[in-house]
């Protein structure tokens, strides 16, 4: 016999065909309230103080003043999309490509800097009348010859790793949209509404099984990435056995993504049983969507969004 559920609030942004004015004004004010304050973004903090440092040489403002603008405007297009409340994800995005900036017109600072002492160095060896006064700024010219070069070498290194960086993550992005991923506070979220899985049970569906076909393939592009299935189930059934059916059901498509090469330890799983509803449980409709699982993609670095 099915458990009487408990009203549930429906996520911001899905209401149901029919859902009353009054509701759809609830909610639509309930979403401007939530998102009236800013978050803190660490990848924008981290990359104002990059920008501040490079500012804190004054030489950088003469021998470096492209890049230092260059990370100005990248780190203003950051804020603006901070302060505009895009994606999360978009935000450190953009403030990763401004901090980088701003490390490389430090590093062209130094590497310029260095430059103008192998001249001083040059002048210095010229003007010199001993023979071992001259071979000693000659050693030192040397020096920071090779100096420069190595940074030189590092500047074009760090220019492709950043171009290299922003095209993964446009690409990733573009790939789990194709697959109608949708942007939350969270990052990128897969959600299978197509595995439908049946009352009790934790059985994939044959339709699921080309998505996730879709996001082994994604995962196995870009081994940097892991991800996190939550599993998730309708309000019939006591506490503890919809508790145990949900991470089941995570398991289900982990064990799917495993059996496609994917290394289980980049695979994080969690059951929140009839918690987080997308829907109302008082129909079957309502049941049947809330018997779901959804994916949540890391970040570059590997690092998982915790559920506020």
């Amino acid at each position: 016999m099915e458990a009487i559920p408990t009203p549930a609030v429906p996520r911001i942004g899905v209401v149901r065909r029919g859902a009353p004015a009054a509701a759809l004004c609830a909610l639509l004010l309930a979403a401007g309230c939530a998102s009236t304050p800013l978050t803190p973004n660490p990848r924008l903090t981290a990359a104002e103080g990059a920008l501040q440092q490079a500012r804190a040489d004054p030489a950088n403002a003469e021998l470096a003043a492209v890049q230092l603008d260059r990370a100005e405007r990248a780190l203003q297009r950051a804020r603006t999309a901070w302060r505009g409340g895009e994606a999360p994800e978009d935000v450190s995005h953009l403030a990763y490509v401004a901090e980088q900036q701003a490390v490389l017109a430090s590093t062209v600072g130094q590497r310029k800097r260095i430059e103008r002492d192998i001249e001083r160095l040059d002048r210095e060896r010229e003007a010199r009348d001993r023979q071992s006064q001259a071979a000693a700024a000659e050693a030192r010219a040397s020096a920071a010859q090779r100096q420069a070069a190595d940074l030189a070498e590092r500047n074009r290194a760090l220019e492709a790793s950043v171009t290299r960086e922003r095209e993964r993550a446009e690409q990733v992005s573009a790939r789990l949209r194709q697959m109608q991923a949708s942007e939350t506070d969270r990052g990128l979220v897969l959600t299978f509404q197509d595995v439908l899985f049946d009352v009790g049970q934790a059985t994939l569906r044959g339709p699921a099984f080309a998505r996730i076909d879709q996001l082994a393939a994604v995962l196995r592009d870009y081994p940097e990435r892991n991800v996190l299935v939550e599993g998730f189930t309708d309000t019939t059934g006591s506490a503890q056995t919809n508790q145990r059916l949900s991470e089941q059901r995570a398991l289900a498509v982990k064990d799917a993504l495993v059996s496609r090469g994917i290394a289980a330890n980049r695979i994080a799983t969690r059951g929140h049983a009839d918690r987080y509803p997308v829907a109302s449980n008082a129909g079957e409709e309502g049941r049947r969507q809330n018997r779901r699982v959804e994916v949540i993609l890391s970040n570059e670095k590997g690092i998982l969004p915790h559920r506020s």
